[in-house]
């Protein structure tokens, strides 16, 4: 029995020296990618980022879906909607051929509309778990799981674009070394961010919403901006920034510790510390006055932190977590090696045609 328990240590300690030989690598190569986009020209740099969030965005939809559906549970509006519940029941007890009527119907539309529970096919979804929001994605087919995809690579396209923009005009790169420029270069990520608030909201929204035509509330994005008001363009704004620049300023203060395992963590850590901020934000981006999204409850992040604990609980903050992390590793560990994969698919494409020409 003891040889066993060795034979196992050392197997341990064997797996445990391959796993930090493959991050050592992993880290130079990241470091090698960093270096190369520096080099390239702005527009490659540009396509082959838009491409690799496509790609990275589309891997990862499913978990990003999941995670926000459930962070858009609100179960205290379970009150708004338990009544129509009641009056449905109403209508089993009834005898009348009319009643029964209506009834049969309302169970084939919400048969129709791929709800699950007590939910109601015009109506924002409130999931208990995992569980429920998986079978009522499925219920809206395969596409229900990607709802929003193409809207969140807009988004991180324009946070692109606005920060360049930004770090070209301040002429980051004429500053020395030091903490001005550190915190200038995270100011401008929060910026970036910020401007691309609109977009952001739109996803959160598209997400929510119902994917089937006949009980979707927005078929476009450009019928979604003008069928809201001008106000809700930017609602949830508040939290965009900090989100961004915390965000940027734990994983930097830890990965200064070491290498890629350090940043790893740095990443968790902050995504873990700041998520509270994301499901808020969320819920206030979803608040509107059409009954197919959130019923307007907060009337800020303070009023929402508050009310949410004292109706839900702590945990109402962590909705959706573990899905909405897997999602953020999977970008994480993607975007950098599918830029650099682009960028090199580009210059063998460029040198191609310069050849043959």
């Amino acid at each position: 029995m003891q040889n066993f328990y060795s034979n196992i240590e050392c197997l341990m300690i064997l797996f445990k020296n391959n796993i930090l030989i493959l991050l050592s690598i992993m880290d130079n190569k990241y470091r090698e990618i960093a270096r190369k986009t520096q080099r390239e020209k702005s527009s490659s740099v540009l396509l082959s980022q838009g491409l690799a969030f496509f790609v990275a965005n589309t891997i990862s939809a499913p978990f990003t879906v999941l995670g926000t559906s459930l962070q858009l549970s609100v179960m205290a509006n379970k009150k708004f909607y338990g009544e129509e519940s009641k009056e449905i029941s109403k209508l089993l007890l009834a005898k009348s051929h009319d009643l029964c009527v209506k009834e049969r119907q309302f169970n084939m539309l919400q048969l129709a509309a791929g709800v699950t529970g007590e939910n109601r096919p015009f109506r924002a979804p409130i999931y208990k778990n995992y569980r429920e929001a998986f079978l009522a994605l499925a219920g809206q087919g395969y596409q229900g799981f990607f709802k929003g995809n193409f809207i969140e690579t807009l988004f991180n396209v324009a946070s692109v674009i606005v920060k360049s923009q930004l770090l070209w005009i301040i002429g980051l790169d004429k500053y020395e070394d030091g903490g001005w420029k550190i915190f200038l270069g995270l100011t401008v990520a929060g910026l970036g961010d910020l401007v691309a608030q609109p977009l952001h909201m739109a996803q959160t929204r598209f997400i929510l919403q119902n994917r089937l035509p006949v009980f979707a509330t927005y078929r476009s994005l450009p019928f979604l901006y003008g069928k809201i008001e001008t106000y809700e363009v930017y609602q949830g704004w508040a939290g965009a920034f900090p989100r961004s620049f915390g965000t940027n300023v734990a994983s930097m203060s830890i990965s200064n510790i070491g290498g890629l395992e350090a940043i790893i963590l740095g990443n968790i850590f902050a995504f873990t510390a700041l998520y509270p901020l994301l499901t808020v934000q969320r819920r206030l981006e979803a608040q509107t006055d059409d009954h197919t999204m959130l019923p307007r409850r907060y009337l800020g992040y303070r009023f929402a932190f508050s009310r949410m604990y004292h109706e839900e609980g702590f945990k109402s903050f962590y909705r959706g977590y573990f899905c909405n992390l897997i999602s953020c590793g999977i970008k994480n560990s993607l975007i950098f090696l599918l830029t650099a994969t682009f960028l090199n698919l580009d210059r063998f494409s460029t040198f191609k045609r310069d050849n043959w020409n």
